[in-house]
């Protein structure tokens, strides 16, 4: 969760500093307010799958987290995109016999 909010204030932060350098608004000591942003802390859990998790999920029985997984690996989907996939989103693609995922 740190690692987010890190992230968000470098975002804001970034806006920022870009906004007034668009508008040529001086006279803000941007290394002052980088000091307050501090650094990333890191819980040493990360965000990335394990081999372990990813075997124990491609071993269960069923096809459709199967499926899920292999889509989320092979194409970088998210987990809230793949509930959003219809029928219409796939097209075919006869020149190699596959379908094309429109997300």
């Amino acid at each position: 969760m740190k690692v987010l909010l890190h992230t968000a204030i470098l975002l804001y932060c970034t806006t920022l500093h870009h906004f007034y350098g668009i508008n040529g608004v001086a006279g803000l000591d941007w290394k002052k307010i980088g000091n307050f942003i501090g650094g990333v802390y890191q819980d040493g859990k990360g965000y990335g799958i394990h081999k372990k998790k990813i075997s124990k999920l491609h071993a269960a029985k069923d096809k459709r987290l199967k499926i899920a997984l292999v889509l989320m690996c092979g194409s970088e989907l998210r987990i809230s995109s793949i509930s959003e996939l219809k029928i219409t989103s796939l097209e075919p693609v006869s020149k190699y016999g596959t379908y094309k995922i429109t997300v």
